[in-house]
């Protein structure tokens, strides 16, 4: 049986079902873009593999990244470590083992002391050597910040007359001495000041090589240097201060007092140039770090 309906029902009937459909279209492509949305979270929670859901997506992506990068710091970890114990060795390992070596293949003899004190300067400054190279590998992303600190450390015009005239004492002042001194102390003279006029030239070599390739361990050369050159003064102070002792103990004939005389001369050099060397690291000291601080 068909119903039948008045006119006026069908006119409002078929008012009423275009908006009907157009509201059903509508929300077609709303459920459509909600299930491709859904289906892509799916897909990328599961890692490309389909039938998987995974609401540990980013995480894991996360914990894959720090896997990766973990070998990474793992190995600047082991540098770090591996770079002051090469050159604490080189600095401890002369001074205990040496002298036994060169003793069991030389006599003891002043050829043997001087190849002590020759090895053990170059292998310092081996070990120097290897440390400056691992800052340059580990410090080598951060160049840009220190060519801008490098570039911030150009000294003015009193610092550069302080340089000057720093170097000019370090060098000609050990030179004249041992001059002075060589006729009556002889090879003592160069045992005490030939170390300290060596380092000055290798730390030049040093510093003048890292700027030139850029590396951003020049900052280290001259800390390193002016430390280990306080210690080379030490220990010829010591040097002198023994043979002092033993000249006191001989008979005061007028050539131990010259020896005595130029070994306290000797001492009076080596307490300046300490003082020259304190000065110029408390220099550079002040120089570089407040540099740092205004760049960060």
């Amino acid at each position: 049986m068909h119903s039948l309906r008045h006119p006026e029902d069908q006119e409002a009937f078929s008012e009423l079902e275009p908006d009907d459909f157009e509201q059903e279209m509508q929300g077609l492509p709303a459920e459509d873009s909600t299930s491709e949305n859904i289906s892509y979270d799916h897909v990328e929670g599961a890692r490309g593999k389909p039938g998987l859901i995974s609401f540990y997506g980013p995480t894991q992506r996360r914990e894959d990244e720090i896997c990766v990068s973990t070998p990474a710091k793992n190995q600047n970890n082991l540098l770090w470590l591996v770079g002051p114990t090469v050159l604490v060795a080189s600095f401890v390992f002369p001074s205990l083992y040496l002298r036994r070596i060169l003793s069991s293949i030389f006599e003891d003899s002043l050829l043997t002391d001087f190849l002590i004190l020759f090895f053990t300067e170059a292998l310092f400054y081996c070990g120097v050597a290897i440390f400056l190279l691992l800052i340059d590998r580990l410090s080598r992303p951060k160049e840009p910040i220190y060519a801008a600190t490098s570039q911030n450390l150009v000294p003015d015009l009193g610092h550069r007359i302080s340089s000057v005239a720093v170097l000019v004492l370090s060098l000609l002042i050990p030179t004249v001495t041992m001059g002075f001194v060589w006729p009556w102390t002889g090879p003592a003279a160069s045992a005490t000041l030939a170390p300290y006029l060596v380092g000055i030239v290798v730390q030049f070599a040093f510093e003048q090589y890292a700027r030139y390739i850029g590396s951003p361990s020049w900052p280290a050369i001259p800390i390193i240097f002016q430390v280990y050159r306080l210690h080379q003064l030490n220990r010829a102070a010591q040097l002198v201060t023994a043979l002092s002792f033993t000249v006191k103990g001989a008979e005061m004939t007028p050539h131990n007092l010259a020896i005595n005389g130029s070994l306290s001369t000797l001492l009076n050099v080596l307490q300046f140039l300490g003082v020259i060397c304190i000065w110029s690291l408390s220099s550079f000291v002040m120089r570089y770090f407040p540099s740092t601080t205004t760049q960060q």
